[in-house]
């Protein structure tokens, strides 16, 4: 007998082996609402289950799975007066549906709801006598959970990214950004083919936002701001919060990304790293950022993207041209393999912001001469006046008739446009109208948000239509 006197801990409700039943009954029925917010996505294959599965019947396991009960949290937010908590846990609830949310061992615990409905009950009767480790807290905050994460119930070493994204300074906070922006882009984000690419298993989808809020401020692609490593940048970030401007400048970036990759040929096999070459097109948005450049007209993202493929692929089978960015001589195609050296994205920049004034003397970029004439308070009205009921998504005109003509015949007039898209005022400005030139008021009864595309194409030109109301609007659409 081991002379050790057991305490119970005040923060926990349960800590104990349970049988596969017990867990099955009490918890998996009774609903488990992954927290994706820092746990792991669903990582697991079938070799991860099985040894999963061959570790509880050979008594391997020790890492407790963790839940938090989402009823009493709710109380919890209620009596605190934490109306952000109430929301979240309420949501988690799903009316119901869950009585907790995962802190530690999501894959843990779905593999065993996995085991337990592919195999025959011959199986799960053996299956379900087996012992699993469970911890279930007490009722816990928001701020509470990442702290525990962080700091007390870590298990499993996360990557970098799975990591930062546990760090939550408040609502509206770094990781909580991210990841929502990580979703509405992740047609661009995810393809595998002309895309980035990235994986969502080990959160690589966050962690390409995460590095270019990194790059809008410091126009870096390794390490920067006077740390060493580019992971000790973005984590400084995440504790820190990018400011407006340069979450609107991510966005903005996010949206030069989305338009070249819509224009992406299917039919090309490309022989080079997509890696490198989205590197360079970062550069190139960054640049299309700071030089305050515009798409010349509708057609120009799509004659960019071919000039661009072009010019990379004849740098890329350049070998005359040499250049010295560190002690040694070298090829464009080597230098392009090392952009989070500062001196050689020195050089890649003014390669490119050689090609894009070539772009400006075809036409096909200009600099972006108009003026957002709409105060910041003005341009929250026309958000607030056709936003959606539930206010995630604005109406934005993207076609119309002036002149007699339509932009575009096959086009409905207005666009849903999420508001996070719309923090990006160079892709959506603010359109008078009826010009001023034309004698038309700075009023926000002669304002709308439009698409740039349509925006560049009406001009100082009267259209041939009034503003329409937002449920006008959804009444013709």
């Amino acid at each position: 007998m081991i002379d050790i006197k057991s305490t119970k801990h005040p923060d926990i409700l349960f800590d104990d082996y349970v049988t596969i039943k017990e867990f099955k009954i009490k918890c998996l029925d009774k609903g488990i609402k992954r927290y994706e917010k820092f746990n792991r996505k669903k990582v697991w294959n079938k070799k991860n289950r099985d040894f999963w599965e061959t570790s509880i019947y050979k008594k391997d396991v020790y890492n407790r799975i963790v839940l938090v009960p989402i009823p009493e949290s709710i109380e919890l937010a209620i009596a605190n007066n934490n109306k952000d908590d109430e929301a979240f846990f309420t949501e988690a609830h799903e009316g119901g549906k869950n009585k907790y949310l995962t802190l530690i061992g999501g894959n843990r615990g779905e593999g065993v709801d996995i085991i337990l409905n592919i195999n025959d009950d011959a199986h799960n009767k053996a299956f379900e006598k087996q012992l699993i480790p469970l911890i279930v807290t007490k009722a816990l905050t928001r701020k509470e959970i990442h702290r525990k994460f962080q700091a007390d119930l870590g298990g499993v070493t996360p990557n970098a990214q799975e990591q930062r994204n546990s760090i939550w300074t408040g609502e509206n906070c770094e990781s909580e950004w991210v990841r929502a922006t990580t979703a509405e882009y992740s047609d661009l984000i995810l393809d595998k083919k002309n895309g980035l690419g990235k994986n969502t298993k080990r959160m690589k989808d966050d962690e390409f936002v995460a590095s270019l809020c990194a790059f809008t401020r410091y126009r870096l692609l390794g390490k920067a701001g006077g740390y060493s490593k580019t992971d000790e940048v973005i984590d400084a970030i995440y504790n820190e919060n990018t400011t407006s401007l340069e979450r609107n400048k991510t966005i903005s970036m996010l949206n030069f990304l989305h338009k070249l990759w819509g224009h992406m040929p299917t039919d090309v096999k490309y022989t080079w790293s997509l890696g490198s070459y989205y590197q360079s097109l970062i550069i190139s948005g960054g640049i299309y950022q700071d030089k305050n450049y515009t798409w010349f007209d509708r057609n120009s993202s799509k004659l960019f993207l071919d000039e661009f493929n072009t010019w990379w692929l004849e740098k890329l089978d350049d070998e005359e041209s040499q250049y010295k960015p560190c002690n040694k001589k070298v090829y464009f195609g080597t230098m392009v393999g090392g952009l989070k050296n500062e001196k050689i994205l020195k050089v890649v920049k003014s390669l490119i912001e050689t090609f894009m004034e070539d772009m400006v003397a075809k036409q096909i970029l200009k600099i972006d001469r108009s003026e957002d004439l709409a105060t910041p308070e003005q341009r929250r009205k026309l958000l607030v006046e056709r936003k959606q009921s539930n206010g995630v998504k604005v109406w934005v005109r993207q076609n119309g008739k002036v002149d007699g003509e339509m932009f575009d015949k096959n086009l409905p007039e207005f666009v849903l446009v999420s508001l996070n898209k719309l923090a990006d005022k160079l892709s959506f400005p603010t359109d008078h109208i009826n010009p001023k030139d034309l004698g038309g008021k700075n009023e926000i009864e002669n304002m709308e948000i439009t698409t740039q595309e349509y925006n560049s194409w009406k001009r100082k030109r009267e259209p041939n239509y009034d503003k329409l109301m937002i449920n006008e609007i959804e009444i013709s659409e």
